[in-house]
Order: structure tokens, then C-alpha cells, then sequence
């Protein structure tokens, strides 16, 4: 697209998607859509379909799979891609933040913690006593 960057959203559909700002209210499908449309039912390829709009001075924006934008060639030259330490795979890449700033550097300051890695410390910041986590893990109410 001109003037166009990809997007770093995530679409799980076959034939790729596309988005196009402003048309309409979400659907009942993609409650949290904002108005941008995923359309891998229309029968084209993502980057045909995106060249079709971008022809038809539609505004329109590919919409990438977590592979493609760990790919995509501007991504890793802003220096998207970071690494974080996690706890079982050890190293691995994971998208920062797309966002630059002259004063500040965002990023990504750990991985994703395990299911229930912090249960304990947040019911204890909470005012649960040990002996009440214990229970509530024997219940198999938390993990």
C-alpha cells in the first residue's frame, strides 16, 4: 500500500484478510473489530485483494499472521522483534511495541509468566494467608 506499513494484528484466517477503517459498527463475529473488516471468504489472496483496494484508493492494510510480522523485513529492521528469557523455552523472540519515542524506549521487560506462576504472591498481596492459598490449591481452585 502506499505510504502503507503492515499491521502487527493477527489473522487466523486461510486466505489471508484485509482491513479497512471506518465500515461500520463490529460484528456479531468480531465483537472487538472497531469498524475493520477480516474477509477471507471474498476468494482473494490478502496481497491481491490489498492491491485491488489500494487501485481503488480504498484505504486498506494487510492484516499478518504472527510468522509474517516476525518476517516482515520493516519489522525487523525497527527492531520490533526483542528477546525475552522464558521460563521453559528459554530465549525466544516476542513483537515489542511498534511504538518509537525520542525520550524513551519501550520494550519488553520479561516473557509471558507460566499459568499460575504468580498466583501465590498476588492472593498474598490480596491479604490470603498461606494456609488459605494452600486450601483453595487443594480445592483445586487455583493451580
Amino acid at each position: 500500500m502506499t505510504g502503507e506499513s503492515s499491521s502487527a494484528g493477527v489473522n487466523r484466517g486461510s486466505t489471508g484478510g484485509y482491513a479497512v477503517p471506518g465500515t461500520g459498527p463490529p460484528s456479531h463475529e468480531q465483537p472487538n473489530s472497531g469498524g475493520w473488516v477480516h474477509c477471507p471468504e471474498s476468494g482473494y489472496e490478502r496481497d491481491a485483494l490489498c492491491k485491488l483496494l489500494d487501485e481503488a484508493d480504498v484505504p486498506a492494510t494487510p492484516v499478518n499472521t504472527v510468522d509474517q510480522v516476525m518476517n516482515d523485513p520493516q519489522t525487523i529492521e525497527r527492531g520490533i522483534i526483542q528477546h525475552a528469557t522464558h521460563a521453559r523455552l528459554g530465549e525466544i523472540p516476542v513483537i515489542g511495541t511498534p511504538l518509537k519515542f525520542s525520550r524513551m524506549t519501550p520494550g519488553v521487560r520479561q516473557a509471558a509468566p507460566l499459568r499460575g506462576e504468580h498466583t501465590d504472591g498476588i492472593l498474598a498481596d490480596c491479604g490470603y494467608s498461606d494456609a488459605q492459598i494452600s486450601e483453595l490449591r487443594e480445592k483445586k481452585i487455583i493451580l
